[in-house]
């Protein structure tokens, strides 16, 4: 089965926090969402979508700045995840440790910007229920429709639902 970039598509499923950013800094994609209910959170997500991700902003938003998912690990500390679209295969890179405490989390922001990919998407982890410290957050990726989707969901999914979710065939995509 040929795998293409338009095969590549992005779900994310989220209670709280989700954001798609273009050309904005992450400081002011921060300042959106001031309220009480953001405040108190369970992960943190960030993506982007382009014709070409641009470098120095991909690496603002995950390694500079003072929202940066990297310094969102110090209060995410039960790892983090990173994926993108490299030719034929989607790339998910993770880790146990929280990103601002990984250096394996620089390496793979700097290899997710410098990747020539059209969709980034991140997660850093605050464990709400389950198991922390398991060594693969979200993002997770999965071939279903001829069509590869990598998505995270925020906030307690129950097995049963996700599956039920997950085989639905009343969606076109």
């Amino acid at each position: 089965m040929k795998k293409s970039a338009s095969a590549f598509t992005l779900l994310l499923l989220s209670c709280f926090l989700l954001t798609f950013v273009s050309a904005n800094t992450a400081d002011q994609v921060a300042d959106i969402c001031e309220c009480a209910e953001c405040q108190f959170h369970q992960c943190r997500f960030w993506g982007i979508v382009s014709h070409s991700l641009p470098e120095a902003i991909v690496l603002e938003h995950l390694l500079n700045s003072t929202y940066s998912l990297k310094n969102l690990g110090a209060s995410n500390q039960d790892g983090w995840g990173l994926a993108y679209y490299d030719g034929s295969e989607p790339v998910v890179l993770r880790g146990e440790l929280s990103a601002n405490m990984d250096g394996n989390f620089d390496v793979a922001a700097e290899g997710l910007a410098k990747s020539g990919a059209h969709v980034g998407v991140g997660h850093v982890r605050a464990a709400a229920s389950g198991a922390s410290g398991i060594p693969n957050p979200h993002p997770f990726i999965r071939l279903k429709g001829e069509k590869w989707w990598a998505f995270g969901h925020n906030g307690v999914l129950s097995k049963s639902g996700l599956k039920a979710r997950a085989r639905c065939t009343c969606f076109t995509y």
